[in-house]
């Protein structure tokens, strides 16, 4: 494969709105129809990273695709590479270049750097304006967050259809809704209570149920000397919440309503850093993090992952709606592929969790459950703590972990988890965190989603039988094919292995 840069100068694509291609002299252009647009969606928020043509066929269509599919992707592709190859010959001096979209095996890869990418660099603001404020510099922190929303034009990946730009959208709506409510946190933080009641109202009628956005209502109010305001935001989100969803006001809600009503002059004082409800961590575990230290532990996905649309689905909603605490299990038998659906999923919703990812195997190499405390150990080496920091007993492990992470969107991933007591003193306990386990035997794992995992369909069994022997085998023998895919229970493991010896003949 090129390493060369090929699109050139400072090129860049838009995603945050209308899809747009920026040359480097600032021509804006659109990319195609709204297909090669998602096409190029998919490969600008993986760049450098291989895309099968069976990820981006999922991507396209909702329902089951057409014979044509991979033809239209085919397509798609070649009108992508000759508007791009346009836009770069126009370019002053602009001549032939090497073709941003390489083929490579049976996929693409989009040779863009990840800052040329508004979606990913966002994420990277963002992250950074946020260890400004864990900093104690809220001032920054708020002006980087600013920066960051500035680069959206409107809401993600407008007007594409299909599930990959509807599972995105959700997403990066919920990144921006993150990064929204924190820079008006950091605001009150910084003592600017009264300018930024407007801009939580404004906020409110986007995302009237983010409880959060009501506490810092009622609070900027508060400072601001409305005290029978903030009390009346509080009845209104208590109506709110409870006719649209049936449900009452959570207990920090509850907390700081009770607070305003007993005129509790603590609520006037800024807290030192972060949000509304921030508690600093300890000096100790601030000392401990490296400047900038974003673990980024996923493993590759498996380049031969097929099918598991419903599932990804399901996985994507469960990781990317806001849900505080929020916990996907997948369970399922030996060679059921959990492990590759894990990191498909965890891979598809990493920008949600801009502070990082940590991965562990719980399972040792000789098979046997690993112990928490050497996994603990592995996550605080992996955020910056140095070794002869990490305390020695598991409890006092798990604790530094919660605390390195209370002021983090972090999703960490436990594969192969042997019991629920193994993974217990793995979980963080900050609400943007998430967790993404996968094991045989889960049942009494507390969970916003359960999912357990059997074989893949005929169809999707024989197609990655095909991606590994070649798709001629399926094309020559598909009675043959599709009988050795159910003699392997349509299981991922038995699948691969049936393909190898296919290939090998």
């Amino acid at each position: 494969m090129s390493h060369m840069p090929a699109v050139q100068g400072a090129d860049r694509l838009r995603l945050l709105g209308p899809v747009r291609y920026v040359s480097a002299r600032g021509n804006v252009t659109r990319p195609g129809a709204p297909g090669p647009q998602t096409v190029l969606a998919a490969l600008a928020l993986r760049p450098g990273t291989l895309v099968t043509v069976d990820e981006l066929i999922d991507g396209l269509y909702f329902d089951d695709p057409p014979a044509s599919a991979r033809r239209v992707v085919v397509t798609y592709i070649h009108r992508l590479r000759t508007h791009l190859g346009r836009e770069a010959r126009a370019e002053p001096g602009g001549g032939e270049a090497p073709s941003a979209i390489e083929t490579m095996a049976d996929g693409y890869v989009l040779q863009l750097p990840e800052d040329r990418v508004d979606a990913l660099f966002f994420g990277r603001l963002t992250a950074r304006a946020r260890r400004y404020a864990d900093a104690g510099d809220p001032a920054a922190g708020a002006a980087g967050l600013e920066e960051a929303l500035a680069l959206w034009q409107g809401p993600a990946l407008a007007g594409l259809p299909g599930p990959f730009a509807r599972d995105w959208r959700r997403a990066l709506g919920e990144q921006l809704a993150s990064a929204l409510e924190y820079r008006l946190e950091l605001l009150l933080v910084c003592g600017r209570h009264a300018e930024v009641v407007p801009d939580i109202v404004r906020a409110l009628k986007t995302y009237p149920y983010r409880e959060r956005l009501h506490g810092a209502l009622m609070l900027a109010l508060y400072r601001s000397g409305r005290a029978a305001e903030a009390l009346s935001a509080y009845d209104r989100a208590r109506r709110v919440l409870a006719e649209d969803l049936g449900i009452d006001t959570g207990p920090a809600l509850r907390t700081l309503h009770a607070a305003i009503l007993a005129g509790d002059h603590a609520l006037l004082l800024a807290p030192a850093q972060g949000g509304v409800d921030a508690v600093p961590p300890p000096e100790t575990a601030r000392e401990d993090v490296s400047a900038g230290q974003e673990p980024a532990q996923l493993p590759p996905v498996p380049c031969d992952f097929t099918g598991r649309q419903e599932q990804m689905s399901a996985l994507v909603s469960a990781l990317t709606t806001g849900r505080p605490h929020s916990v996907a299990v997948i369970t399922g038998m030996g060679g059921a592929g959990k492990t590759a659906l894990a990191l498909r999923a965890a891979h598809a919703v990493a920008g949600t969790y801009p502070d990082g990812q940590l991965y562990a195997n719980l399972r040792a190499p000789d098979g046997a459950p690993a112990e928490p405390a050497e996994v603990l150990a592995g996550f605080l080496t992996g955020l910056g703590v140095p070794a002869e920091r990490i305390p020695a007993s598991l409890a006092e492990r798990a604790a530094l972990f919660r605390t390195m992470l209370s002021r983090r969107a972090v999703l960490v991933v436990l594969d192969n988890a042997a019991t629920t007591a193994q993974v217990e003193p793995l979980l963080p306990g900050a609400a943007r965190c998430a967790v993404l386990i996968t094991g045989r035997a889960l049942a009494a794992m507390p969970a916003t989603v359960t999912l357990p995992l059997r074989g893949l369909g005929a169809d999707n069994a024989v197609e990655l039988i095909g991606k590994i022997a070649g798709i001629h085998r399926i094309q020559q023998e598909p009675d043959a094919v599709a009988a050795l895919a159910a003699a392997c229970g349509h299981l991922p493991l038995a699948l691969r292995a049936a393909g190898a010896r296919l290939a090998a003949r």
